[in-house]
C-alpha cells in the first residue's frame, strides 16, 4: 500500500538532488555571508581567516566531519525536545554519501520545522552573525560552509511551507523531506 493510499502525501526530494541543489547554492550563500563581512571588516580579515584555515587544514577537516555529526545531532535534539520523539525511535545512516537521521514517529509540522532548521541556525547563522561582529574570517567561512550543508534542510522547509503547524508529518526514511498527513 502506498503512502497516498494510507493518507500521507509525500513532500520529498532525493538526497542526490538535495546535494546537487546545495552545490548550486554555494555562490549565493558565500555572497550573502561574505558581503556584509567584507563591508564591515575588509578583505584582509577574510584573507587572515583563510590563511589560518589553510595552516590548520587537518584540524579543519576534523572540525568539518565533527560538524556534520553535530548537524545531524541537532536534528535529533529537535525531534526529541520539540517532537517528543524517543531516542530509541531515531535511526542513523548514510544514503547517497550523505549522513542523515530519520524517525518513524509522526510529529506536528511546527516541531518538524524547528528540528529541520536547528542545524542551519546553530552552526550556520549564529557563527556567521558572530563573525560579522568580531571580524573573524575563519568563523565567517565556517558559518558559510555550515549554511551550505544546511541547504538541503532549507529545501525541506520550502517543500512544507504551506503545511499548517498542527498537521502531522512523518519523516521520510530514505529521502530528504517528509510525508504529510492528508486533511480530512
Amino acid at each position: 500500500m502506498t503512502a497516498e493510499e494510507q493518507g500521507w502525501e509525500p513532500r520529498t526530494i532525493s538526497l542526490l538532488a538535495a546535494n546537487l541543489y546545495a552545490f548550486l547554492g554555494v555562490i549565493p550563500v558565500f555572497f550573502i555571508t561574505l558581503t556584509p563581512f567584507l563591508v564591515l571588516h575588509g578583505l584582509y580579515a577574510l584573507g587572515d581567516g583563510l590563511g589560518w584555515m589553510t595552516v590548520h587544514a587537518l584540524l579543519m577537516v576534523v572540525v568539518f566531519i565533527a560538524s556534520v555529526a553535530v548537524h545531524e545531532g541537532l536534528h535529533v535534539i529537535g525531534w526529541m525536545v520539540f517532537g517528543n520523539v524517543p531516542l530509541s525511535r531515531i535511526k542513523f545512516g548514510i544514503e547517497s554519501a550523505t549522513p542523515h537521521v530519520s524517525t518513524s514517529v509522526p510529529m506536528r509540522a511546527g516541531a518538524y520545522r524547528i528540528s529541520v532548521a536547528l542545524p542551519g541556525l546553530v552552526l550556520g547563522v549564529l557563527p556567521t552573525a558572530v563573525s560579522w561582529l568580531l571580524g573573524s574570517g575563519a568563523l565567517v567561512l565556517f558559518g558559510s560552509l555550515m549554511l551550505i550543508t544546511a541547504l538541503g534542510d532549507l529545501m525541506i522547509l520550502w517543500l512544507i511551507r504551506d503545511v499548517p503547524a498542527g498537521r502531522l508529518v512523518l519523516d521520510h526514511p530514505s529521502e530528504a523531506g517528509c510525508l504529510v498527513q492528508c486533511s480530512n
